[in-house]
């Protein structure tokens, strides 16, 4: 995966504990919540992540590309 930025690293223990299809990662409460910043930022977090293969996204869902890697994300970082 190389070297992962600090807010993708947010971004992915965040949607690793609460990910799941009614997570709208784009709705303020959702940035406000997990201290993620705008909505623009998270934007182009998230196309890094698709554009990696890290997330996928699926009828308009994302979501891990690898469910372990999702499982060690929970495992190695508590939720925030």
């Amino acid at each position: 995966m190389g070297h992962v930025a600090l807010p993708s690293r947010r971004l992915l223990v965040v949607l690793a504990h609460a990910g799941g299809p009614a997570v709208q990662i784009y709705a303020s409460e959702f940035l406000l919540n997990h201290n993620l910043g705008p909505a623009s930022s998270v934007q182009r977090v998230v196309a890094r992540l698709l554009a990696d293969e890290i997330l996928e996204r699926t009828n308009g869902v994302h979501q891990f590309t690898d469910v372990f890697f999702q499982r060690w994300i929970q495992q190695e970082f508590p939720s925030p």
